[in-house]
């Protein structure tokens, strides 16, 4: 009995160890609970704080996009720009060269406008044609005095500078006008004598108008054929006309196939021809 006493104290005493424990442990799980109920709440908090997180995320990854967007732009922009500004340094560059060239224009055209001016001065329409159209009145005066002792007063030149065209605008021209007892008409429609005197009165006349303007002397004067077309009171105006201005020439060659018109002349070479060639003959 004593045995099973010891025992039952030993186990009232195990008993009353648990029920310590146990206390022990029931505050402990109270203690316990009562931080489970604190992270609760935390938790309960966090996951009210993190409402939408995965919203978040996405919007954030959305933004990121749009960034990278925004920064290809940006390059592409600022690539742009660097072009643009390159371009703008450049027109800078051309607009400088276009003031530049402007002014070289500005000299050119200034240049051009006085070579134009010459240009008219010595053209057709400019010192010549003055030169000319105050040249013709004495020229034309000596031709006339020239025709007339040919054609026994009957023929006369006049030379025109100006005609008006259809549309009435006037011309530069110089024209010889003929006229004879018949009236004016085209040289074309004079005979061939007729032709000769003229062609000759105005040859006669240019060599005398140049060699004055030159201040020199003609030395000599050289006809070749031409008499045939006279008839023979042509044939003596022209060598009348000859002797007037005989004195005014060295020397005076006439060259014809006519025989009686070798007395006309104090000196005269005649040329033979055969079957051995051509031969001069004195007389």
């Amino acid at each position: 009995m004593k045995k099973k006493y010891e025992r039952l104290c030993i186990s009232k005493q195990s008993l009353s160890d648990y029920q310590n424990t146990y206390q022990s442990y029931k505050k402990t799980i109270e203690v316990y609970s009562e931080y489970l109920n604190n992270d609760k709440e935390m938790l309960d908090f966090f996951k009210s704080q993190f409402i939408g997180y995965d919203n978040l995320i996405d919007d954030i990854k959305k933004l990121r996009q749009k960034i990278d967007i925004i920064n290809n732009e940006y390059l592409e922009v600022n690539a742009n720009l660097t072009s643009i500004v390159d371009q703008l340094n450049r027109i800078g560059n051309l607009e400088k060269k276009i003031v530049d060239l402007n002014k070289e224009k500005d000299v050119y055209l200034s240049e051009i406008h006085y070579y134009e001016i010459l240009e008219k001065s010595f053209g057709k329409k400019g010192i010549q044609a003055l030169i000319i159209e105050n040249a013709l009145p004495e020229f034309e005066d000596t031709a006339n005095d020239f025709l007339s002792k040919l054609s026994d007063g009957k023929m006369y030149v006049s030379l025109l500078t100006q005609k008006i065209n259809k549309n009435g605008s006037v011309q530069e021209t110089l024209d010889i006008e003929i006229s004879d007892e018949l009236g004016k008409r085209k040289y074309e429609l004079f005979s061939g004598g007729e032709a000769f005197r003229i062609n000759f009165a105005l040859r006669i006349a240019l060599s005398k108008f140049l060699s004055r303007r030159a201040g020199v002397n003609l030395q000599t004067l050289i006809i070749d054929e031409g008499f045939g077309s006279q008839d023979v009171l042509g044939r003596q105006n022209i060598i009348d006309v000859l002797n007037m201005i005989k004195d005014e020439f060295e020397l005076v060659l006439v060259i014809t196939h006519i025989d009686e018109l070798k007395e006309s002349f104090p000196y005269s070479i005649e040329i033979t021809k055969d079957e051995n060639g051509s031969h001069i003959v004195y007389p």
